[in-house]
């Protein structure tokens, strides 16, 4: 009797410990998949901070009509892997002077939020963040 239940216990534990782990319910709170339409991702272009920079380059080059043809040619794959670019040495030369004027406006703003942010961290946070980008070359332990 005492074989019996020691063995019913054994087999329980078994069976206890074997059991498959609960699954949540996989309808709860599934989230959807991203359309891939041009709304959509004309809405994150437009919550991304740069988006009117990238706008700004959009248009200064569809200004030019021999790239906007070349861009209109291109596969969506060209344009994405950065390929295009290969093409911009035959932009005109006011065309590049204004994407070189854009790209100042936009490395400045840069700068600004940076500096901002540089501007709001204190103390400890400070330190880290000046050694990590290499402005200063002391650990956080010491001193300057």
């Amino acid at each position: 009797m005492k074989r019996t239940i020691s063995l019913l216990f054994f087999f329980a534990l078994i069976i206890t410990i074997g059991a498959p782990p609960v699954v949540e319910n996989p309808t709860k709170d599934k989230p959807q998949p991203a359309s891939k339409d041009n709304d959509t991702s004309d809405d994150v272009l437009d919550n991304l901070e740069y988006g009117r920079y990238l706008k700004e380059v959009v248009e200064i080059l569809e200004s030019d009509p021999e790239f906007k043809k070349k861009i209109e040619n291109a596969s969506t794959d060209d344009i994405r892997s950065g390929n295009i670019a290969e093409h911009l040495s035959l932009v005109q030369h006011h065309i590049r002077t204004q994407l070189d004027e854009a790209k100042q406006r936009e490395m400045t703003r840069l700068r600004d939020f940076v500096g901002q942010k540089v501007r709001n961290l204190n103390g400890k946070y400070l330190l880290f963040f000046l050694s990590f980008f290499g402005r200063l070359s002391f650990s956080t332990n010491q001193v300057p």
